[in-house]
Parts: C-alpha cells; sequence; structure tokens
C-alpha cells in the first residue's frame, strides 16, 4: 500500500511489501526507477518473513522534490521514515543507484542498520567508470551531468514509455544479458509499471537522483564498519561488475558475490538467496552485541 507520512513539511512516499510483521528491510530502488520495482518480490518476502518498506526517493512517484541531495542527505530521510514507522533497528538492501544509498545509511546509521546488500550496485564516479554504462538514459543524465536541466527534461520526457508494453521494449534494446532479457520480457505489466511512474511527478526527481549518484556522496566507503554483501551478475553490462570489484576493495567487510549467469536483473532470480543472507546478517550482528555486552 503507497503511504506518505509528512516529515517537517516533506512528504516521502513509500510502499511496502512482505510481512508486515517481519525484519524490516528498507529498499532502495534504481535510477529512473521507483518503489515499483521491488512489487515482484511480494510472495517471497511472505514466505520469508520480511518486511519490505520502498520509498521513492524525493521527486520520484508520489515523494516531494527536494533539490540538490546527497547520498548521505537521503540517508537522513530515511531516519525520519523509519523513526515514523517506529523501527529502531532494520536491514538496507539497493539495487543498482539505489546501492549507493543503502551503503550511505550503513555509514550514517552504523547503531541502527544490521545487515547490508547491495544488487547490481555502482561505485563513485570519480572511477571513471561512467562510460561503462550501456542504458541510453545512464549515458544522458550520467555523461551529461553539467549540461542544462532542460536538455536532460526533455530527453526524458520524450523518451517516456506510454505503457508497459512500451516500457519493456524500451529496456530490451539495451540489454545484453539473455537472463536480463527473458526476465524483462516476462515481466507483467503491474511489475513493470516502476519505469512509468518514476517520472508520474515531472522529470526533476530523477534528474536530481542521477546528479546525487553523479556527484560526492557526502560518506566515505571505508566508514562503513557493516558486513556488506555486494551482488553482481557476472553478465551484468548496465552496471560492469568492475564496480563490485571497487566496492569490495573500499568497503572493510564487503564480501563480493558474483552470480554466475545472472545480468542486472539478477535480484528477480536470486531474491530469496539475497534476503536469506540479509537475514542470516542480522541474526549475527544481534548475537556479536549480545556477546559483547554480557561480556
Amino acid at each position: 500500500m503507497d503511504q506518505q507520512p509528512e516529515t517537517k513539511g516533506e512528504m516521502l512516499g513509500f510502499a511496502e511489501y512482505g510481512d508486515p510483521a517481519g525484519y524490516p528491510i528498507l529498499y532502495f530502488h534504481a535510477g529512473g526507477s521507483c518503489r515499483l520495482d521491488i512489487r515482484f518480490a511480494d510472495p517471497v518476502l511472505k514466505a520469508q518473513g520480511v518486511r519490505i518498506v520502498a520509498a521513492d526517493r524525493p521527486g520520484i512517484g508520489i515523494s516531494t522534490f527536494s533539490q540538490s541531495f546527497t547520498p548521505a542527505e537521503i540517508a537522513r530521510y530515511t531516519e525520519r521514515l523509519a523513526n515514523e514507522l517506529g523501527l529502531d533497528k532494520f536491514g538496507v538492501l539497493g539495487w543498482s543507484a539505489g546501492g549507493v544509498y543503502a551503503l550511505a545509511c550503513a555509514a550514517r546509521m552504523p547503531e541502527r542498520v544490521t545487515s547490508v546488500s547491495t544488487v547490481a550496485g555502482m561505485a563513485p564516479m570519480s572511477t571513471n567508470q561512467e562510460l561503462d554504462f550501456d542504458l541510453e538514459t545512464d549515458h544522458v543524465l550520467f555523461r551529461g551531468s553539467k549540461s542544462r536541466p532542460g536538455v536532460k527534461a526533455f530527453f526524458l520526457k520524450a523518451s517516456q514509455p506510454r505503457s508497459a508494453a512500451a516500457a519493456r521494449a524500451s529496456l530490451l534494446k539495451s540489454l545484453q544479458s539473455q537472463d536480463d532479457i527473458e526476465i524483462v520480457q516476462g515481466l507483467a505489466d503491474e511489475d513493470a509499471a516502476f519505469m512509468k511512474e518514476a517520472t508520474s511527478a515531472g522529470t526533476r526527481g530523477v534528474i536530481e537522483d542521477y546528479r546525487a549518484v553523479r556527484g560526492s556522496w557526502g560518506f566515505e566507503l571505508s566508514s562503513i564498519t557493516q558486513f556488506v554483501s555486494v551482488w553482481h551478475g557476472e553478465e551484468d553490462s548496465l552496471v560492469p561488475i568492475e564496480h563490485a570489484r571497487y566496492l569490495q576493495d573500499a568497503i572493510p567487510n564487503a564480501v563480493f558475490q558474483p552470480v554466475s549467469g545472472r545480468g542486472h536483473f539478477l535480484l528477480h532470480k536470486e531474491i530469496g538467496t539475497i534476503i536469506g543472507d540479509l537475514i542470516m546478517q542480522a541474526s549475527f550482528a544481534e548475537e556479536n552485541r549480545c556477546a559483547i555486552t554480557s561480556a
């Protein structure tokens, strides 16, 4: 169900999936996407006893616009949302560009974030890997980060799909992995809706989201103290696996999890394994905390 709690005049829209009484995980959607891109996982989440809270970033979907935010500032938005929902401790999961925001939360809330996973996540753009992106939208919005906002807005508006079928067809043009092609071809209309919903309130939010990921993140990867699972499909052409290797080297307790035969949409096939890993991380963190407390 979509919701919009008001926090200091800002409206942060989100949807919830899975078991309402389950282990809470805050989910961060991909770039050019929204809260709906994890909707497909609802049956698996219920079966595994997990509650996903998937928020739209500012200006995307049903969240109000906020200009010039950084990933670290989104962590503060997220903390306020967690407070509104009464969540003390929780996991974080980010797909593609959303991985940046999951890592920001881990860095900014070390006492509250108990488990961390990125899936097809991105390295900082300062590593000069931006030219590796195959998706046309990524090329325009990352490489054109210094161009006028109006140019990018025009591009987004012109490329906006008019239907779920059009969205699938547009995305398929950029996919190389056969696994990705099969997943996208098989998306139900309601599960493909995230591509259109992202710009339902206009293009400014998506443009700001790309700008935030392209710029300074506002935190250091070396400051993250939690274990971090870095999942990446070996056949991913949209965000090449070099990004995952960079994260593995830069995050002190990162565990690189390459997945053979999978592409950028590996979350659709590996969601059960990834969620199981997050639950295991949380359990280990709690056991370790209890051991330290009783020592």
